[in-house]
């Protein structure tokens, strides 16, 4: 029996939450969805990192292994809670009308678009010029139907997307129409300078535009630092893009470092309680 005790003793503390979820009669779903969690905890590494922190923090904090473990364990659930995974924005421009459209038209998706040139050839920082908050939407004949995003007025312009988180991971199909010339088109990802609508590129993905299938029509971006800009380059004529799919970065709350402090102030008043019993034990006649 000791022996089960001692391999499974993170059970204990499982025991605890499912009485603490009754006592506040949480409805049915919940505790069972907590049951579920647990059983996951136990047969998982973290049980095995519970015991192993809580042997090297009873002989710092002196107080006991189940008032640490107890705290490891809510750190644990709420940390689960809190963490939020990252999500992928799609985006097909079909429910927009054709023509000019203001760049904010898709802000709740997070992203904005802007039309402009940068040089064909980029050496070392550049600016993106002629800027303008608009880009327009194509209603399309090609291979990508209905429509594809380009730029405002058409020609050598580009489309400078801005992000409102900083992304992770970027892709767009291009428009894939049939039987044209193989012309180049660009997907930069960008870092600001700090200068007006200056900006270094981190990272390209290049393709040609008469591709018709994927992956030959599809220019992506992964691996690289979080960015919260990207243009759409042509090189040669007016080019579009279409199913624009991108990956914002991650933003737990609270953070890993405020859990962090909890559990330790948690763990701190645990230890001064501790000691203030053991005074009061001490000091009665």
């Amino acid at each position: 029996m000791k022996l089960i005790r001692k391999k499974y003793v993170a059970t204990v503390d499982a025991c605890a939450v499912i009485t603490m979820l009754r006592r506040r009669r949480q409805r049915n779903t919940q505790i069972v969805g907590t049951l579920a969690a647990i059983s996951a905890l136990l047969r998982s590494p973290v049980a095995s990192w519970i015991k192993e922190t809580t042997m090297k923090l009873k002989p710092v904090l002196s107080i006991s292994s189940h008032k640490i473990r107890r705290v490891l364990t809510a750190a644990f659930f709420a940390l689960a809670g809190a963490a939020q995974p990252a999500w992928a924005v799609l985006i097909d421009f079909d429910n927009l009308a054709a023509g000019d459209q203001n760049g904010n038209v898709l802000a709740a998706n997070g992203v904005t678009f802007a039309t402009g040139t940068i040089p064909n050839v980029i050496v070392g920082p550049f600016t993106f010029s002629n800027f303008d908050p608009r880009f327009s939407i194509f209603a399309s004949s090609a291979v990508s139907l209905p429509n594809i995003a380009v730029a405002l007025g058409g020609g050598l312009n580009d489309v400078l997307m801005s992000f409102s988180t900083p992304i992770t991971s970027i892709s767009v199909n291009s428009d894939s129409a049939p039987g044209e010339a193989a012309d180049v088109i660009r997907l930069i990802a960008l870092a600001p300078t700090g200068n007006p609508n200056e900006f270094q590129v981190i990272g390209v993905a290049e393709a040609f535009d008469n591709a018709t299938t994927s992956p030959g029509n599809l220019l992506s971006l992964a691996g690289l630092p979080p960015f919260s800009f990207a243009i759409f380059q042509t090189t040669t004529e007016q080019e579009g893009f279409d199913n624009l799919n991108f990956t914002p970065t991650r933003v737990p709350e609270p953070g890993t470092s405020a859990l962090l402090a909890l559990g330790m102030v948690a763990l701190s008043v645990m230890r001064r309680r501790g000691g203030s019993k053991r005074a009061d034990h001490h000091s009665r006649p």
